[in-house]
């Protein structure tokens, strides 16, 4: 098949730019995506595979369609992960910057594979845009329109967000953010939208908390933490009004305050020993970075929520007692002094008083549910 590539890609080419029912033929054929899966690492033939890879992303009726859309972003992934082979380049530069030399120009071979990596990563942001009439056209349920159309697009994007390439890595986040903030994302009539949180942006931290992660690129990864940390509070407060209306919104915001610490003392002093002097400044400035990042974007939420009425003290609203305790208590834990920062009036009252403000609120809430109970009694009499 390599050996034949070049003629193979070309008659491949011709139909795709052919008539649209031919066009829709061909690129609905597992053969088709195949052929295109098994020759993009070659590097002859990349730039003809791109190229198809191109036009069909570019073709706004037959080209992407819901019988290839998942070996579509299969094969976008596949060319950002070989654009990976930028980071050794980048990482070339940063030694040779530290040493006080000038850079040297990467191989272009290399700037091709990530140049087509980016472009792949723009490809399938486009998507996105697509999403909703994808869903409308297929009539599937809400979770699975979810995992047929918004889920393809997260894997491939949060899998880059943790390539090697700090090129690739970034177009990503970008993309990603993007994405998770899109107006078509989010909908009050259905909650799979919530999704983001539980099966995109938790395993996206998660795994780059690992240290097998960090070391493929130090200096860049430590900004990358930063940068998740940020994109999770963000997401957070953009839809801060829909989550209010969910069940899952406490147990949601703890698990945040939970990665947060994490995050915050995500620090990599144990492996600066085992790095050349010359990344311990860079790693350092990093790490203060991280550690003034992750509070500011979290005091941000909480001045918001307490505007909002989301987050207030016991003492003026009892059914926000929980939201208000869990919150403090978590956030003692990593951020001590946030507290009587943001409400220095309830930083003088006893934390004594505060504790037994759940049991207040759980004798009205008790108080409330006995009186529908009995409201309910007397329907069903009635």
């Amino acid at each position: 098949m390599q050996r034949c590539a070049s003629p193979l890609l070309k008659g491949m080419t011709v139909c795709i730019e052919g008539p649209p029912g031919l066009r829709n033929a061909v690129s609905s054929s597992p053969d088709f995506w195949t052929i295109l899966h098994a020759l993009h690492p070659v590097p002859t033939a990349a730039p003809q595979v791109f190229q198809i890879f191109e036009d069909l992303a570019e073709s706004p009726t037959a080209g992407v369609t819901a019988d290839n859309y998942e070996q579509f972003m299969l094969l976008a992934n596949a060319f950002a992960t070989a654009g990976s082979i930028g980071a050794g380049e980048e990482q070339k530069r940063d030694r040779e910057s530290r040493k006080g030399k000038q850079g040297k120009a990467p191989k272009v071979k290399q700037l091709e594979e990530v140049e087509r990596g980016k472009k792949a990563l723009a490809a399938v942001y486009k998507m996105t845009s697509r999403v909703p009439d994808f869903i409308q056209q297929s009539h599937f349920e809400a979770t699975e329109a979810w995992n047929a159309f918004w889920s393809p697009i997260f894997r491939v994007l949060t899998n880059q967000c943790l390539n090697p390439c700090r090129e690739i890595r970034h177009q990503a986040f970008n993309s990603l953010q993007r994405s998770l903030l899109s107006k078509d994302l989010a909908s009050p009539d259905h909650k799979e939208w919530t999704k983001i949180f539980e099966e995109v942006l938790f395993p996206l931290i998660q795994r780059l908390l690992k240290p097998e992660v960090w070391q493929q690129d130090p200096v860049g990864m430590s900004e990358t933490r930063v940068q998740a940390a940020t994109l999770l509070c963000k997401v957070f407060l953009s839809y801060l009004v829909l989550l209010s209306e969910w069940d899952g919104m406490l147990e949601l915001w703890c698990r945040i305050l939970g990665i947060c610490d994490r995050l915050m003392n995500s620090g990599q002093g144990d492996n600066l020993v085992s790095l050349h002097n010359g990344y311990v400044f860079n790693l350092i400035l990093l790490t203060m970075h991280q550690e003034e990042a992750i509070p500011e974007s979290l005091k941000n939420i909480l001045l918001v929520m307490s505007d909002s009425g989301y987050l207030v003290p016991p003492d003026k609203n009892l059914d926000k007692v929980e939201l208000w305790n869990e919150t403090w208590k978590r956030l003692d834990r990593f951020l001590p002094d946030l507290f009587g920062e943001l409400f220095p009036e309830e930083a003088k009252k006893p934390r004594s008083s505060l504790s037994s403000r759940p049991k207040q609120a759980e004798v009205a809430q008790q108080s409330r549910s006995s009186k529908e109970q009995e409201k309910a009694e007397v329907s069903q009499q009635a």
